[in-house]
C-alpha cells in the first residue's frame, strides 16, 4: 500500500521503470491531433505551446472537482459523474486504472482491491487520498509513458482527459499497452454542443485559463479510437459529453 503522500511507484503491481514524466502534456512534436488553435477547439491562443500546456497541468492547476465546484456548475459534474458510473458498474470490477484521475471524482466510487489512480498533478494525486478508499494505489505519472507494466488491467477509466491533450493518440497507445486483451476502456470527452462556446461565461469555479481544450465530434472520436474495438459512443450530461466504451482486441479480431 502506498503512503498518504502517494508514492510514485505501486506496491503489489509490476512497474515499468521510466524517467518521471507528465500525465497530461506531450513530450515531442507531431501526432495525428496536433493542430493550430481554432474556435472549434475552444482555444484563444494562436498556437499550441506544448511545454506551457504541460507546465500548467503540473504547476498551476489547483482545483478539486469534488469540493470546489459550486452551483449551477456543480450540476454538470453530478450529471457526468452519474453517467460514467452507470457504465463503470455495468462492466464489473477486476484490475482497474483511473488514468488522469484528477482529485478522484470517479475514483472515490470504485470498489475492489486492485485499483490504481494516476495523474500528472502531484497535488491532485494527494487529494485522491482524501476522497477515495485507502485501498486505492495512487501514482503520479505520465499518461504518455505510463510507469506500469503491459497487459495489467481489466478495465481503464479515462474521463475528461483527452480534450486537454494536443496529441491524444500517444496517450491512447499507452492505455492500450497496459490493458489486457479483451479489457474495456470507459472514457468521456466534451462534445461539440454549442453550449460549450459559452463556457467562460457560465463557469463559476472551474479555471478558464487552461491552455488547451478540444471538443470532439462523434466521427472524430471514432477516428481517434481506431486501434480499439468500439462498443458504444453515446451522449451524456444532456448532450454536453460523449461517453465511449472500447475494447482491446486480439490481433485476429483486428483483421
Amino acid at each position: 500500500m502506498v503512503t498518504d503522500a502517494c508514492a510514485a511507484d505501486m506496491n503489489g503491481y509490476p512497474v515499468k521503470r521510466t524517467n518521471q514524466g507528465y500525465a497530461h502534456g506531450v513530450n515531442r512534436p507531431g501526432g495525428a491531433f496536433q493542430r493550430k488553435a481554432t474556435e472549434d477547439s475552444m482555444i484563444t491562443n494562436t498556437e499550441i505551446d506544448e511545454k506551457e500546456i504541460k507546465k500548467y497541468y503540473i504547476d498551476v492547476e489547483r482545483y478539486d472537482w469534488i469540493t470546489d465546484s459550486k452551483y449551477p456548475e456543480k450540476l454538470f459534474h453530478i450529471w457526468r459523474e452519474r453517467g460514467i458510473m452507470k457504465w463503470v458498474n455495468r462492466y464489473g470490477k477486476g484490475t482497474t486504472l483511473d488514468v488522469g484521475c484528477g482529485t478522484g471524482l470517479i475514483t472515490r466510487h470504485l470498489n475492489g482491491n486492485h485499483i490504481v489512480a494516476l495523474d500528472i498533478n502531484h497535488w491532485a494525486v494527494k487529494r485522491v487520498k482524501l476522497h477515495a478508499s485507502n485501498k486505492v494505489q495512487c501514482v503520479a505519472g505520465d499518461i504518455e509513458s505510463l510507469p506500469l507494466a503491459s497487459d495489467t488491467f481489466d478495465r481503464v477509466i479515462c474521463t475528461d482527459v483527452l480534450e486537454h491533450l494536443p496529441n491524444p493518440d500517444r496517450a491512447l497507445k499507452e492505455i492500450l499497452r497496459v490493458m489486457k486483451t479483451g479489457a474495456i476502456l470507459i472514457g468521456e470527452v466534451p462534445s461539440r454542443n454549442l453550449i460549450w462556446k459559452f463556457r467562460r461565461y457560465l463557469t463559476t469555479t472551474c479555471p478558464v485559463s487552461e491552455p488547451f481544450h478540444h471538443n470532439y465530434s462523434i466521427s472524430e472520436l471514432k477516428l481517434l479510437l481506431n486501434d480499439f474495438g468500439i462498443t458504444s459512443i453515446c451522449r451524456s450530461a444532456f448532450g454536453l459529453e460523449l461517453v465511449f466504451i472500447a475494447q482491446k482486441l486480439t490481433p485476429t479480431n483486428k483483421l
